[in-house]
């Protein structure tokens, strides 16, 4: 399945947590390694297949990369939807435990 090839990892899901949100946003490997709570090595690993679909936009600037969203892919206005639907989910629950 297309889908899971592109989602099969918790360091997609969670560098696609930070990008899907802010389209217009750009972060350096190392920055989505941290907010992403994953390592360096791993992102750039993992964004591979992101890049290979279409997904993310990467480029180089000197040594370190840059990615961002390509908001022209096809899958982008529903992972947008499934994360804006997540986050409400993870508030719901969080004020649930909260209580």
């Amino acid at each position: 399945m297309y889908l899971g090839r592109i989602l099969g990892s918790t360091t997609k899901i969670n560098a696609l947590a930070v990008l899907v949100p802010n389209p217009e946003r750009s972060c350096l490997e190392n920055e989505l390694a941290r907010i992403s709570g994953a390592s360096a090595s791993e992102v750039n690993r993992q964004m591979k297949g992101l890049v290979n679909a279409g997904l993310v936009l990467m480029q180089r600037v000197g040594k370190a990369k840059l990615y961002e969203m390509n908001g022209k892919h096809f899958l982008f206005k529903p992972l947008r939807e499934l994360f804006k639907n997540l986050e409400g989910v993870y508030r719901e629950g969080a004020s649930e435990v909260a209580a």
